[in-house]
């Protein structure tokens, strides 16, 4: 055929019986023609509606990208080169296709050059028409952001065979996002206070609120608390949660609530228009309003990056979403997944792949399972001192993340600082192992675990799991293994096997408690331990002042469970107003005062409870990083003494208004190893 051509219409086409029209043989068979830019010229002027012509590729013959096309007159579509194709004479040619199209069919090359027009536009037909996205085999190149949003399906042709890779532009801006990031944390209560209510009673699954009937059924809400969660490190818990019914006072909601939420308030999410604030543009140009990935399956697909890029492969604003045979991340990359909110999401059978984080789960994280994972560490920088490489974040709220089978291989050695598995609180692991070099598993309150083998190399195997146990797991010590296998606080840990690396057992392989200092034996000659608190955590939106003073951190410890050379570390990021300075006090004495500039403040550091010559075994020095990098410390003669230590608090004074808008603080005690 004469692609050049620009009218074929008389042309003859030979068939069984005779050379005939071209209209007329299209009428009773199938003739094909090169791509799809040869279609959009095939004149229609004498085709009927329904006539079919098989294209053999999109860009060139044989690309994978043709099949078979329909004529129609439909009138309400819009061409998209994928689906539908512009013909001649005001008609339209119908891709035939049963449910799905494929990357080759959307015109996505994968030949390494940067494609996010052609890759965002694929999504957003798939979104747009209900339809399953295939990933053709090969590197779905982007260079700017990509968002998946929700209802939508795609597959692949395996993790390792099928995959998003990001060749970033900017190193600031993120990758893949599925939902579009982070939009319960401040969006809505800071641009639409019409979506925002506040609870006046809680009965089950029944919020009682004013403006009830503004809800509707099917609604995704957030509900947010203020109070404790009873013997837990959460200050400010939060879920996620559907409408099923509404009543005049009251709304009824799909799941029961979890916690405390007297005094809180419900935010309505995914609102179609909410044309105030950050509206996300996608490559395309379209406009997308800021929610919550809803009934996203994402199967057989790889999302890596290349070297340098700091922020996750993938983030997720998911809930009710499944990720099933994927692979996150890449030899080149620094985290693997991210999100919040990341509640009621399956992971199952996927890869995770890291140099940093294999996972952070935090704001309105919730109720998420983890099936047969796979993750190791990749080539890259190691692990920032007091990370964790799987990560439930409970200082924003992160609670009930299951993990069952699989595996991690840290590659170490790692960092001392290193946290292999944080747990959230209500969390469980089943059948998993880990091999490191760093911390074992940090149990969060009400978590357990079972049938594990940890291996370890500092400071511990198993520690925490207050309220919660740890039973029937195999702990292993590295040989250069410094610390012991299990730190007792106030769980149970029974049936545990403690043997070191060589199958022997040394002075690491012991189960030992948070706070010897606490010791005592009841009756029956049983010891039992109280405890020392280990960290305060919190995050808010928003904290009331009072006498233009907030407190947002404070760690509580017995008197004379500090011991010497023990180590408090803390972090806190802060909107700190005009004119407002952070107090660091011990047992209420400021022993630091810092200014600084309007705007957000990030700080990090360490207060050393320390000995050495001239400072009498007692008092305490403060290392902080400030966003400067400075280091401060204090003289030699200033501080508390360690013993007599029993109060550590960050505080914000100076305030003008009456609340201090945003902050994240963070307080921990490290274990005494000596």
């Amino acid at each position: 055929m004469d692609r050049q051509s620009a009218d074929i219409s008389h042309a003859k086409v030979r068939t069984v019986t005779g050379p005939q029209p071209l209209h007329a043989a299209l009428d009773t068979r199938v003739i094909s023609v090169d791509t799809l830019e040869c279609l959009r010229r095939l004149s229609s002027i004498h085709l009927k509606t329904g006539v079919k012509v098989w294209v053999d590729g999109y860009h060139t013959p044989g690309d994978g990208g043709g099949g078979l096309f329909s004529l129609v007159t439909e009138t309400g579509e819009q061409a998209d080169d994928i689906i539908y194709v512009t013909g001649t004479g005001q008609k339209l040619w119908r891709r035939d296709q049963q449910g799905f199209f494929t990357s080759a069919q959307a015109g996505i090359r994968r030949d390494g050059t940067r494609e996010d027009k052609a890759i965002q536009k694929a999504i957003n037909v798939a979104f747009d028409r209900k339809l399953r996205f295939h990933l053709s085999p090969g590197a779905h190149t982007h260079g700017s952001m990509i968002v998946i949003p929700h209802d939508t399906v795609i597959t692949g042709s395996g993790m390792h065979e099928s995959f998003f890779y990001n060749d970033y532009l900017d190193s600031g801006q993120r990758g893949v996002i599925v939902g579009t990031y982070g939009p319960a944390n401040s969006y809505i209560p800071a641009y639409h206070p019409e979506h925002v209510y506040a609870l006046l009673r809680i009965t089950e699954n029944r919020l009682y609120l004013n403006g009830a009937l503004d809800f509707k059924l099917g609604d995704i809400i957030g509900i947010e608390g203020n109070r404790r969660v009873r013997d837990t490190n959460l200050y400010s818990p939060n879920q996620i949660n559907e409408v099923v019914g509404v009543n005049k006072d009251h709304i009824v909601l799909k799941y029961s609530i979890d916690d405390d939420y007297h005094g809180g308030r419900a935010i309505r999410l995914n609102q179609p228009k909410l044309p105030k604030g950050n509206t996300l543009v996608d490559a395309t140009g379209r406009k997308w309003n800021l929610h919550v990935s809803v009934n996203t399956r994402i199967t057989d697909v790889g999302f890596r990056q290349k070297a340098g890029f700091r922020w996750p492969a993938v983030n997720l604003s998911t809930y009710k979403t499944v990720f099933e045979n994927c692979s996150f991340g890449s030899e080149e990359g620094y985290t693997a997944v991210s999100g919040n909110p990341v509640a009621r999401t399956s992971f199952n059978n996927c890869e995770f792949l890291y140099s940093r984080n294999a996972w952070e789960f935090a704001y309105y994280s919730h109720d998420t399972e983890i099936t047969g994972p796979s993750i190791s560490r990749s080539k890259g920088a190691p692990p920032e001192p007091g990370d964790y490489v799987c990560h439930a974040n409970t200082s924003e709220g992160a609670k009930r993340i299951h993990i069952t089978g699989g595996h991690l291989n840290d590659g170490g050695p790692s960092d001392s600082g290193t946290t292999a598995l944080q747990t959230g609180p209500e969390s469980s692991v089943r059948n998993f192992t880990i091999n490191t070099f760093g911390r074992g598993v940090w149990g969060d309150a009400f978590a357990t675990m079972s049938g594990c083998t940890i291996t370890w190399g500092q400071e511990f195997g198993i520690a925490g799991f207050s309220h919660g146990y740890a039973n029937g797991n195999v702990i292993v010590s590295q040989e250069e293994a410094k610390g012991a296998s299990i730190i007792v606080d106030k769980g149970e840990f029974h049936a545990n096997v403690l043997r070191s690396f060589d199958g022997s057992k040394r002075s690491v392989d012991v189960l030992r408690a948070v706070n010897r200092h606490q010791a005592h034996t009841d009756e029956d000659g049983n010891k039992t331990f109280k405890s020392t608190p280990i960290f305060y955590s919190a995050y808010s939106n928003s904290l009331d002042a009072m006498d233009g003073q907030v407190v947002i951190g404070s760690l509580e410890v017995p008197v004379g469970s500090i011991a010497n050379d023990s180590i408090v570390i803390f972090e806190t990021m802060i909107e700190l107003p005009t004119q407002a300075k952070i107090l660091l006090l011990i047992n209420g004495t400021t022993i630091h005062e810092l200014d600084h500039d309007e705007g957000t403040v990030g700080l990090n550091g360490k207060i050393i409870f320390a000995s050495g010559n001239g400072m009498d075994d007692k008092y305490c020095r403060l290392f902080m990083s400030t966003t400067t990098g400075l280091y401060q410390a204090l003289s030699l003669d200033t501080g508390i003494a360690w013993a007599q230590a029993e109060n550590i608090e960050l505080k914000v004074a100076g305030l003008q208004k009456q609340a201090l808008r945003r902050h994240y603080i963070r307080i921990e005690r490290r274990f005494d190893m000596g």
